[in-house]
């Protein structure tokens, strides 16, 4: 801070100045500035300073600011609103682990859902509030929601809720009796989003049944996770699960019959299970696989799946379940889908899934065991009908790894085993009878620590399961070029003039065939040679020894021969091919130019 001057100018011109005093109390002050921000729960501070320095900084508070709640707990502080989400009359209400505990006596109640519960649930995108009382040895009645009647230990509803209900409180009327007279039940309340059949964890709800209420915990890896009353092996308990009426209504459009079920354990847990569609009882940690039947009726109602499991070990609980459901669609020659069925010898399961041109099977053994042992899988006899029907006489398949797995399989070599990785793959000529489905049923296990690290893998090569591919084989005719070739030992692709092959080993003498009736054909027309041109697939290289000493193929370059046709007399093509150092090789390409005299 500096001293002022004044000055002063007579009309002579003469000019006079003089030092004005400092005044100490005007200061040119710097904007506020934020020291502390403000937060939810706590005041925030901010100042401002003097260019003159001769005077302390001014400071002042900063208003705390807003709690912003998402799914009822601030973002900021952490603090819980949810304890006044929940409204019973005068009763007193506590909130722990995601449930609410009201202490009342029985009798009607109701049980309200207060407006900022109701748009917390509305913002996570919840379309349906599964609502769950419950208190050990009481019964339950929701006196204006299905079910009616009075459910043991705990009873549920599930709420469709929408837009139209934002800022609104939500009622549900109940009635409790308070049969062990705790004095108490509690309340929990799960959202469920919109259904969709590209979500599979929107497909299921709980339900009610004898024992009380279940709830779907979770989703995931194709599994529902739900959890019931506690049982023991003394107890048991009879439960339930609701397949949802959109659900059963677009399987059905898809053309399905029935619905697969799998029951099973949770996780640690072993129980044994009987359900209301199949009346087994399983014992041990194992599956319940059981199929229920579908009708038009459940396109608008839905399908109620009751079941009993119980600890199946002594001395142990089990509080719930898990669940596999997928629809059960009909095979048929256009579905490919359909086509193939898995199995695991003795007890297991295996998922099957389709993507251009393989089947891709997930097995699983129901110990929960490593994969090893016998397995299977069916081609359907209506899916072999249709292929006869329309002229395939054989099926040349192929079984091989999954991306990025290997494993042994015993099939075609029936000794040592074939080690499958890779694009490796086990081939085999199948006949088709009619009527009649074609079982394959084969021997795999892991790859060992040291073929794992022959094969390339960095640790013992994953194993979850294999592929299968399909090449169906016509007559062979003039007019239908993916006819012309055939091997027993290769898988033939045709297209724009090519045919594309891939094989089992990394290196080895090849051998395809152009069939008889196709030379007869080709002489016919006046054909008296073909020329065949070997080359590599696009972005892979070869050594080839087709016609000559070993050449390597690449891009566009190529091994052509001639060959003389004769009458009767299929022309048989073997040479000998081998991967190029670490390039991609996984089969070749051919090429034929039919020759006329001149």
């Amino acid at each position: 801070m500096t001293k002022g001057q004044d000055k002063r100018e007579c009309p002579c011109g003469e000019t006079e100045t003089r030092e004005v005093a400092i005044d100490e109390d005007n200061h040119e002050w710097s904007d506020w500035q934020v020291v502390t921000a403000a937060k939810c729960n706590a005041e925030g501070v901010e100042k401002r300073t003097c260019e003159c320095g001769n005077v302390a900084e001014e400071t002042r508070a900063i208003s705390k600011t807003v709690h912003v709640f998402k799914n009822g707990i601030c973002t900021g502080c952490g603090a819980d609103e949810r304890i006044t989400w929940l409204e019973v009359g005068a009763s007193d209400i506590a909130f722990e682990d995601g449930l609410w505990t009201v202490t009342t006596s029985g009798g009607s109640q109701n049980v309200v859902l207060k407006a900022a519960a109701v748009n917390s649930y509305l913002d996570a995108g919840a379309t349906t509030l599964s609502v769950k009382l419950a208190s050990e040895g009481a019964t339950f009645e929701l006196t204006e929601l299905a079910p009616k009647a009075y459910w043991k230990n705990s009873i549920m509803g599930n709420i469709t809720i929408s837009e139209a209900n934002r800022d609104q409180d939500l009622t549900v009327k109940a009635y409790f009796n308070d049969g062990n007279k705790n004095g108490a039940y509690t309340v929990a309340v799960t959202t469920q989003k919109a259904f969709s059949v590209e979500d599979p964890s929107t497909w299921l709800l709980g339900a009610n049944n004898n024992a009380g209420a279940t709830l779907v915990d979770s989703y995931a890896n194709e599994v529902y996770t739900l959890t019931g009353e506690e049982t023991n092996s003394s107890t048991g308990g009879d439960f339930a699960f609701f397949l949802k009426a959109d659900l059963i209504a677009t399987w059905l459009e898809q053309g399905a019959t029935d619905v697969n079920i799998v029951l099973g354990s949770k996780s640690g847990q072993s129980a044994s299970f009987s359900s209301s569609v199949s009346g087994t009882l399983v014992a041990g940690n194992v599956t319940l696989a059981t199929t229920a039947a579908l009708t038009e009726a459940m396109a608008t109602e839905g399908l109620k799946v009751g079941l009993y499991y119980r600890a199946y070990a002594a001395d142990t609980t089990v509080d719930g379940f898990t669940v596999k459901v997928s629809p059960v669609i009909p095979a048929s020659y256009a579905n490919k889908a359909s086509w193939i069925e898995g199995n695991v010898a003795g007890d297991g399961t295996a998922v099957v899934e389709y993507v251009d041109g393989v089947w891709s099977l997930t097995a699983e053994r129901n110990d929960k065991t490593a994969l090893k042992g016998n397995f299977s899988w069916t081609l359907d006899a209506n899916v072999v009908n249709a292929m006869i029907e329309k002229g395939v006489t054989s099926l040349t398949v192929s079984i091989g790894a999954k991306e990025g797995e290997g494993f042994k399989s015993v099939w075609t070599n029936q000794s040592a085993g074939t080690k499958l990785y890779s694009y490796y793959k086990e081939l085999n000529t199948l006949t088709l009878a009619q009527d009649t489905a074609i079982t394959v049923l084969f021997y795999m296990m892991p790859l060992s620590e040291s073929e794992s690290t022959a094969a390339g893998f960095e640790t013992t090569a994953p194993f979850t399961g294999y592929t299968i591919g399909i090449q169906e084989n016509y007559t062979p005719s003039y007019d239908n070029k993916a006819t012309w070739l055939s091997s027993s030992a290769m898988l033939f692709t045709y297209e724009n003039n090519a045919w594309t092959s891939s094989f089992a080993s990394s290196s080895g003498t090849r051998a395809f065939t152009l069939e008889k009736d196709v030379v007869n054909a080709m002489l016919a027309k006046g054909v008296t040679s073909v020329t065949i041109t070997i080359g590599a697939k696009e972005g892979e290289t070869i050594i080839s020894t087709y016609n000559s000493g070993g050449a390597a193929l690449t891009g566009t370059a190529t091994e052509t021969k001639t060959h003389t046709l004769t009458a009767d007399t299929a022309l048989s093509i073997s040479f000998y091919t081998r991967a190029d150092g670490t390039k991609p090789y996984t089969g070749y390409v051919v090429t034929i130019t039919e020759n006329t005299e001149a």
